[in-house]
């Protein structure tokens, strides 16, 4: 049988397992849902809205069903979340009427057209035209295409950040409160970084920090196929031993295999002590950084190479730096 077949084999089997577990955690996802959109409705008819929209927003990312989506916009309407009530009416017209389902197109385009006055909008600027500028609207990145248009927010407390390649970064919060308010912030220009904070912000990792994290993953591999394959080794040889009562009486299979698991024995104490070796020297790595040099080095090209032979194992180590 080719390693091809094999492999093949092997991915199959995979594959099969995951869709197993993706059919289970679906189904058990499927019935939290259906039991956090009975409360959420419950706290809803008892206009218990602020306890009921948690419950809904939880419901929906478990099993986004049209259905919750539309109480889900009912609700947060409710606590005057109109813009994100509004979007979410929009998406149910949509689905809606993808379904034909008319009644909910009316019903949810109905609340699109009444809380189109009363959105809330926010327009962003620059001050100058900053290389690079990146921005944030309530921790979400917003993209420069967002500039200059008038953004449908909800009441409330909200926060914008700037920042640039080589320069400070910038922050601002304001609120909202009214119905149909409207905001507009100008990003400033932002303040260039002194030399030495932008190069700690354009210095990379170091090499060493990769080739130690590698030799960690390369030990700890070799640990775990070692310990495998020698308790594997080690019960075919003692079922292949005791001949007589004497327990170092064995056949031929049991002396192959006693001495294919001191082999693997070996490779996994190998495996244990690179294992070690390399997960430390990643951590020390990571805290202390690398040397500063004025020129940048050449990448790292690593090749990592393990030993085997029947009483011995090793790990060789090679390459440029």
């Amino acid at each position: 049988m080719s390693w091809k077949i094999v492999a093949s084999t092997i991915l199959a089997c995979v594959l099969m397992q995951v869709g197993v577990a993706h059919a289970q955690v679906s189904s058990s996802d499927a019935a939290i849902a259906q039991s956090l959109f009975d409360e959420g409705r419950k706290l809803m008819a008892e206009k218990k809205y602020k306890e009921a929209c948690p419950r809904l927003e939880r419901s929906y990312k478990l099993d986004p069903a049209a259905g919750t989506l539309l109480n889900l916009a009912v609700c947060h309407e409710a606590v005057n979340k109109t813009a994100t009530a509004w979007d979410e009416f929009r998406e149910s017209v949509t689905i809606a009427r993808r379904e034909n389902r008319d009644e909910r197109v009316k019903f949810a385009q109905a609340h699109v057209d009444a809380l189109k006055d009363r959105l809330c909008t926010l327009t962003v600027k620059q001050a100058v035209q900053e290389t690079g500028l990146e921005w944030k609207l309530d921790g979400a990145n917003m993209g420069i295409e967002s500039l200059g248009v008038a953004l449908a927010i909800d009441p409330g407390t909200h926060v914008v950040e700037a920042k640039a390649p080589g320069k400070k970064p910038w922050k601002t919060e304001f609120e909202v409160h009214k119905d149909a308010e409207t905001k507009a912030i100008e990003i400033p220009v932002l303040v260039v970084l002194p030399p030495e904070e932008v190069a700690k912000e354009k210095k990379g990792l170091s090499p060493w920090l990769f080739v130690a994290g590698g030799v960690g993953v390369v030990g700890l591999g070799m640990l775990a196929v070692g310990g495998i394959e020698a308790l594997s080794e080690w019960n075919v040889r003692t079922n292949n031993c005791g001949i007589g009562g004497d327990p170092n009486a064995c056949s031929q299979t049991g002396m192959d295999a006693d001495k294919q698991a001191r082999t693997w024995a070996i490779v996994a104490d190998v495996g244990l002590g690179v294992g070690i070796a390399g997960t430390v020297a990643t951590v020390l790595i990571a805290a202390l950084g690398h040397p500063k040099s004025k020129e940048a080095p050449p990448p790292a090209k690593i090749s990592l190479s393990p030993t085997l032979t029947p009483y011995s194992a090793g790990l060789s180590l090679g390459g440029v730096f």
